[in-house]
């Protein structure tokens, strides 16, 4: 092939690579808006999961208080200490916030904050199961503080998902 020969063809060679180039990159930009769209839907997953089970686990500790509190009513009324003297609608109110709570925490991400939370639960069971009001009074005050440290991680995972 001449070089007179190859100045007629280059334009031909430069518009089918541009072509096929451009068909590239643009394959390439979709793939990566599709990335990050489903990247962005995780996040919302996550970050909706976080939100309620955040909120599932603090009503599940305000339920446990309640039972608690009617229980050293009772105790205190002479009745004893014992859950069956709980209200029923106080055992109905622990038992379906206890319900959602180990339901969404089953769906978030991160280990580490699934097993603070079911230790978190197994602890607050047992402070409804103390075998007087004083000993679980006392769980009471200790546990709010592992509580708050509890909420802090929730709050630092959905800190992390946007950074």
């Amino acid at each position: 092939m001449t070089w007179s020969q190859f100045r007629d063809v280059l334009p031909v060679i430069t518009f089918v690579v541009g072509l096929f180039g451009n068909s590239i990159i643009e394959d390439l930009r979709e793939r990566r808006a599709d990335r990050r769209a489903r990247q962005g839907e995780r996040n919302n997953f996550d970050r909706n999961v976080l939100l309620e089970g955040q909120d599932a686990v603090t009503a599940y500790w305000g339920a446990v208080q309640d039972f608690v509190i009617a229980m050293i009513r009772a105790d205190r009324d002479g009745k004893g200490w014992d859950k069956k003297n709980a209200p029923q609608e106080l055992k109905d109110d622990w038992w379906w916030k206890q319900v959602r709570a180990l339901t969404l925490r089953v769906r978030i991400a991160d280990q580490a904050l699934r097993g603070e939370i079911q230790t978190f639960m197994a602890v607050a069971d047992n402070i409804i199961e103390s075998p007087n009001a004083d000993q679980a009074d006392g769980a009471i005050t200790g546990h709010d503080v592992v509580f708050g440290v509890l909420q802090e991680h929730i709050g630092d995972r959905l800190c992390a998902l946007y950074t």
